[in-house]
C-alpha cells in the first residue's frame, strides 16, 4: 500500500498497533520519544502472558522471580498478589525492538503539534521535521488531545530513590489524603508514588508537601529507611478518564489516549495492549471497507465505554473498603463514583434473560455485523465460542438437531471438542438443556 499510516506514541499500545498494521501489509511509521522520568511498574501474570503471546516480551525485560505485593488497607496488611516489577523504559525498549524487527519505520522525535488538511494529517516535531499521514493512530497516553470524561481529579507525585535495601519489593498503602505505592527492583534503586486529590500544591510548596505526606505514612519509614532522593519530583494526572469520541476525523485513539485508568487498578499495560489489539480490525475496516465504518466505530466505542465503566466500578469498590477517614474528600469521592451499579452481577440476583441481537464483531480481521447472544455477563454479545457461531448452533438445536458433537462438528466444519465447548456454554446459561446457572430462554 502506497499511503503511510502513522502511530504517535511508542508505548505498548503504539507498538502493538504498528506491528499489527505492518503484518497486514500497511506502510507504518512509529513516532516516539523516551518517557521522562523512568518509572517502575508492576505487571500481573495475565499481563506477562498477554504480551508474550503477541511476541513482544523478551525475558531480559522482566526480572524474575515475581514479588509478593504488600497491601496495607483499612489497617490490615496482606501479600496475596504477586507481580513482576519492570523498569518502564526498559519494557518500552523491548517493545520497540520487536516493532522495528517487524519492519515498522521507527522515528525518534518529540511531537510539537499535529494538524489536519483535507488530504492528510500533518505531524510536526520539535526539531522542525514534518510528516504526512493518511490515517493517524494516537497513542500518546493522557497527553493526547480530545474531550474526556473524567473521574475524581487525581494527581500522582513521584520521586526516584537510591541506597534502598537490595531486595525486590512492591507495596501499596492507604493514607489520610490518598494512597502510596513503593517499588524497588532490588538493585538499590526504586521509586515512591503518592496519589492524592487535586488541586496540586504550588510548585514551590511541592517538596514540603512531599515531606509532610511521607511523615503521615507509617509504612514509608519501613520502605525508605536511609534512602536518599535520586532526582526531583515528577507530577502527572492520574484520574480515571476516557475520551468521548475514540474515532473522529481520520484518527483513532488507543491505550491511555482512549482509556486511562486509575494506576491503583494495575490494569494500565493490559488495557493498553487490549485496546490496540481490538483497534486493528477497526482500522482495517475503516480503510478497506469504508461502508462498514459506522459498525467499526460502534464496535470500538462500545468496548472503550464498557471497559471504562467496569474498571471504574471495581476501583470504587476497592476504595470503599478503606473506611478509616470517612470525612476526607479523597475517600468520599471515590466511594461513590461513577455510580452505585454493581461491578459484577450479584449471586442470586435476577438478571435479564439471554437475547439474540445483531452487533458488530471481528470476523477474519475486519468488523462485520453478526447475530450474537447477549447475556448478563456478556453485555456486548457473544458471536463465537471456540470458533463455533453460537447463534447458528442454538437455532440448529431449536430446530431439532440432537446435541451430538460428532454430528454437529461435521455440519459446522469444527472439531467435536470445539462443539462440546460451545454446547457447554449454552448449557451453562440454560439454553441447550442440562444444568443451568442462569436459566432463561430466547423466544
Amino acid at each position: 500500500m502506497s499511503e503511510r499510516y502513522d502511530i504517535i506514541g511508542g508505548g505498548p499500545a503504539g507498538c502493538v498497533a504498528a506491528k499489527g498494521l505492518t503484518a497486514a501489509g500497511y506502510r507504518t511509521a512509529l513516532i516516539t520519544r523516551d518517557r521522562r522520568p523512568a518509572v517502575i511498574e508492576g505487571l500481573s501474570a495475565r499481563v506477562i502472558q498477554a504480551i508474550r503471546d503477541l511476541g513482544f516480551l523478551s525475558d531480559d525485560a522482566v526480572p524474575e522471580p515475581p514479588v509478593a505485593r504488600e497491601a496495607s488497607w483499612q489497617g490490615l496488611t496482606s501479600s496475596t498478589n504477586r507481580e513482576w516489577l519492570v523498569d518502564r523504559q526498559r519494557l518500552d525498549h523491548a517493545f520497540r525492538r520487536e516493532t522495528a524487527a517487524a519492519g515498522v519505520a521507527m522515528i525518534d522525535a518529540r511531537i510539537a503539534r499535529i494538524g489536519r488538511t483535507q488530504e492528510a494529517w500533518t505531524i510536526a516535531a520539535a526539531d522542525g521535521r514534518t510528516w504526512r499521514a493518511g490515517f493517524l493512530i494516537e497513542a500518546r497516553g493522557r497527553a493526547a488531545g480530545g474531550r474526556r470524561l473524567r473521574g475524581p481529579s487525581t494527581t500522582a507525585l513521584s520521586r526516584p530513590y537510591r541506597r534502598l535495601a537490595p531486595c525486590a519489593r512492591s507495596a501499596v498503602a492507604a493514607w489520610r489524603r490518598g494512597w502510596a505505592w513503593f517499588a524497588t527492583l532490588g538493585d538499590g534503586t526504586g521509586s515512591l508514588q503518592l496519589a492524592f486529590a487535586s488541586p496540586l500544591p504550588k510548585r514551590d510548596d511541592l517538596s514540603a508537601f512531599w515531606d509532610q505526606a511521607i511523615g503521615e505514612i507509617d509504612e514509608a519509614n519501613d520502605w525508605l529507611h536511609d534512602a536518599e532522593p535520586a532526582a526531583g519530583l515528577a507530577v502527572r494526572h492520574a484520574e480515571t478518564s476516557r475520551v468521548e469520541a475514540v474515532i473522529a476525523g481520520g484518527v483513532i485513539r488507543i491505550g491511555d489516549a482512549a482509556l486511562a485508568m486509575d494506576p491503583l487498578a494495575g490494569h494500565g499495560v493490559f488495557e493498553a495492549v487490549a485496546s490496540a489489539t481490538s483497534a486493528l480490525p477497526v482500522v482495517r475496516t475503516i480503510l478497506e471497507r469504508p461502508d462498514h465504518t459506522d459498525a467499526a466505530t460502534r464496535f470500538y466505542q462500545e468496548r472503550i465505554d464498557q471497559t471504562f465503566l467496569r474498571l471504574a466500578r471495581i476501583g470504587r469498590d476497592f476504595y470503599a473498603l478503606e473506611r478509616r477517614w470517612p470525612d476526607e474528600p479523597f475517600w468520599g469521592e471515590r466511594r461513590s463514583w461513577p455510580d452505585q451499579e454493581p461491578a459484577h452481577a450479584r449471586p442470586g440476583a435476577p438478571s435479564p434473560a439471554p437475547a439474540i441481537t445483531t452487533r458488530p464483531v471481528v470476523e477474519d480481521g475486519f468488523i462485520a455485523e453478526r447475530e450474537v447472544i447477549v447475556t448478563a455477563d456478556h453485555p456486548r454479545g457473544v458471536w463465537q465460542v471456540d470458533r463455533v457461531p453460537i447463534v447458528d448452533l442454538l437455532l440448529m438445536l431449536r430446530a431439532g438437531a440432537p446435541p451430538d458433537p460428532d454430528m454437529l462438528a461435521e455440519a459446522f466444519g469444527r472439531t467435536p471438542a470445539e462443539i462440546e465447548t460451545a454446547l457447554g456454554w449454552l448449557r451453562f446459561r440454560g439454553l441447550a438443556g442440562g444444568e443451568a446457572k442462569n436459566a432463561g430462554g430466547i423466544g
